[in-house]
C-alpha cells in the first residue's frame, strides 16, 4: 500500500511565504528538525515535488502531509491556536473603533498588556475565535504596540495584506499617530528632536550624543499645547518616529515629564497619562481602510483634564479629536 497524505490548499494569507513557517503552524507538536527530514524524503511535498524549507509558496499551491507523521496537530482556518483563546471577547466589541477585513483597531485600556497571557492580544483572539481565515499560517496580531499604561488606539491586522500594509505606513510614516498627555510645567509649542538609546538594564530610554547608530536612534516629536495653568499642560503630541519610551524619555529630556511619571524625573504621585488618540493617513493606502480615527480619553483622565484646566480644556480637546478643530488636517 502507497503512502498516505492530506492535502491542505494554502489561501492569500500563505501568499509568497516560506514553506518551513507555513509548516510549523501545521505541525505544532513535531519538531522542526523532523519536519525538515519529512521534506527530504517525501512525507511533505508542494504540489506533488519535494521542496526546501525556504522555496516560497503561491496562493492555491497544494501542501501534501504524509500520514507518518505521527503527533502532527492540523491549525484550524481561524487562525487562533486550538482551545487556547482565553480573554474576554464578548467585552471588546464595545471598545472596537474601526474593523474590516484586514484591520481591528481597538481603543486600548491603561494597564492593559498587548501581548501575553491576559493580554489585549487574548481578547482579540477570543473575539475572532470561530471565524475563518483565507490561509493556514497567518495569525492575527498587533501591527505595532503600546506601553502598559498608555490607553487608546491599538491597530491589529486580520490578513496579511492588512499587516504588511498597516507596518508599512507606520514605518513611511503615512499613518500619522497623535498622543494626548499631561506634562508637568507650562509646555511650549515645538519639536524635540533627540538620538535615544535604550538601557536595557535599567529598562529605560535615555538621550545618547553622537550620530544614529547601534546606539542611539533618531526621536522625532512634535508637542503642541492645548490648554496650560501654572504647574501644568495639557498637550497634543505627533510622533513621526517610534522608539521604546519615545514620549516619557522625550518628556523628561526636555524639563517637562508626565505628570506622574517618576521614571523619567517627575515629582509627582502617579499615574501618568497617555493616551493614543488618534491615527491619520496621509494618503489612500491599499489594505487600510479608514483616512482618520479618534479615542476618546478615559473617563480617569477626563476627570484630571477638567481638575487641572477646567470644563472649557475638555470641549476643546474633543473638538480636536472629533475632527472639528484638527490640526492635521491643514497639513
Amino acid at each position: 500500500m502507497g503512502t498516505r497524505y492530506d492535502r491542505t490548499i494554502l489561501g492569500s494569507n500563505d501568499d509568497g511565504r516560506r514553506v518551513d513557517r507555513i509548516l510549523r503552524r501545521l505541525l505544532q507538536d513535531v519538531p522542526l528538525s523532523r519536519i525538515y527530514r519529512a521534506m527530504r524524503s517525501g512525507e511533505i511535498t508542494v504540489n506533488g515535488r519535494r521542496v526546501r524549507g525556504d522555496t516560497r509558496v503561491s496562493e492555491g499551491d497544494a501542501i501534501e502531509l504524509a500520514e507518518s507523521l505521527h503527533g502532527r496537530r492540523t491549525v484550524d482556518r481561524t487562525g487562533v491556536p486550538d482551545g487556547r483563546t482565553g480573554g474576554d471577547g464578548s467585552s471588546l466589541s464595545r471598545r472596537i473603533v474601526h474593523e474590516d477585513n484586514d484591520l481591528l483597531v481597538v481603543n486600548k485600556r491603561r494597564g492593559e498588556l498587548t501581548h501575553g497571557a491576559g493580554s489585549l492580544e487574548t481578547a482579540v483572539h477570543a473575539y475572532l475565535a470561530g471565524r475563518p481565515t483565507d490561509g493556514v499560517s497567518f495569525r492575527p496580531g498587533p501591527v505595532h504596540r503600546l506601553d502598559r499604561n498608555t490607553s487608546g488606539l491599538l491597530v491589529f491586522s486580520l490578513s496579511l495584506r492588512g499587516a504588511q500594509a498597516a507596518a508599512a505606513a507606520f514605518r513611511d510614516g503615512t499613518i500619522g499617530k497623535r498622543y494626548v498627555a499631561l506634562f508637568e510645567g507650562t509646555l511650549t509649542a515645538g519639536t524635540w528632536d533627540d538620538l535615544l538609546g535604550r538601557d536595557r538594564a535599567q529598562r529605560v530610554t535615555r538621550r545618547v550624543e553622537g550620530t544614529a547608530s547601534d546606539t542611539g536612534l533618531r526621536a522625532v516629536s512634535k508637542v503642541e499645547p492645548i490648554a496650560a495653568s501654572a504647574t501644568h499642560t495639557l498637550g497634543l503630541v505627533r510622533i513621526t518616529t517610534g522608539r521604546t519610551h519615545q514620549i516619557r524619555a522625550q518628556a523628561g529630556i526636555h524639563g517637562h515629564p508626565l505628570a506622574g511619571d517618576r521614571k523619567y524625573g517627575s515629582t509627582e504621585a502617579g499615574p501618568y497619562l497617555l493616551h493614543a488618540a488618534s491615527l491619520t493617513v496621509a494618503q489612500p493606502h491599499e489594505g487600510i481602510g479608514f483616512s482618520y480615527l479618534y479615542a476618546d480619553i478615559p473617563d480617569s483622565f477626563r476627570t484630571r483634564v477638567e481638575e487641572h484646566f477646567g470644563t472649557h480644556a475638555l470641549q476643546r480637546l474633543d473638538a480636536i479629536l472629533r475632527g472639528r478643530h484638527n490640526p492635521e488636517a491643514s497639513q
